[in-house]
């Protein structure tokens, strides 16, 4: 529509103004949304353990493929379960739902920026530090997995060196959220994060115009 603006978090207003969701808006939780969510995640994780084992069932190309199938396989609609990144999107979409409802409750810019902030920033800590745990206990295998399976999905996410306790703080509490993806390289499956921050804090910016008016 002319004048509103488009991407992911944005879709969620389409939801949030379609009266059949008006009697479900008030409830802690919606179940539907729960299933959406954890069907995304299984195939988030099904994608993801195909690119480790043979990355042409993701990418298409006969040099990554392992029984030749993968080229035709890739360009047919079987394929979507193995597209990781569609599922993504609907992380995305649904992320923006939940953001704008709880906006609504409770429309104080401060305190929705806060909110945003503390729930990514808390569990992107904890990822942080098991993976620094993993690292210095030498119990990241995933070169001798490369070795196995060479794999450049896996490539891309090998970490070999140990950064130290401030690298971790560094890129939990800001690195992962305010600056690019690829910028940082130590925990690679959270390049989501800086894409669902800076379109939440749009989100937020257009909601709170939105009721000043």
């Amino acid at each position: 529509m002319k004048g509103i603006p488009t991407g992911p978090a944005f879709l969620s207003l389409h939801f949030m103004n379609d009266p059949t969701t008006e009697a479900v808006t008030n409830t802690a939780r919606l179940a539907h949304l729960d299933g959406l969510r954890g069907l995304a995640a299984f195939f988030v994780a099904f994608a993801h353990f195909f690119c480790l084992l043979d990355y042409g069932f993701y990418n298409g190309l006969s040099k990554d493929s392992l029984i030749g199938i993968e080229p035709w396989f890739a360009r047919s609609p079987l394929n979507i379960p193995f597209q990781g990144n569609i599922m993504v999107q609907i992380f995305f979409v649904l992320s923006g739902y939940v953001l704008i409802k709880a906006f609504m409750e409770n429309s104080s810019f401060l305190g929705a920026f806060s909110r945003r902030y503390f729930r990514l920033a808390i569990p992107i800590f904890v990822a942080c530090l098991a993976a620094w745990l993993l690292n210095i206990l030498g119990l990241n295998f995933a070169q001798q997995m490369l070795a196995f399976r060479n794999s450049p999905w896996l490539g891309s996410h090998c970490t070999p060196n140990r950064p130290d306790i401030g690298e971790v703080l560094s890129q939990a509490f800001y690195r992962v959220l305010f600056t690019q993806p690829g910028a940082w390289v130590f925990d690679g499956p959270l390049w989501t994060m800086s894409i669902d921050f800076s379109s939440s804090i749009m989100l937020i910016f257009f909601l709170f115009f939105k009721n000043k008016k």
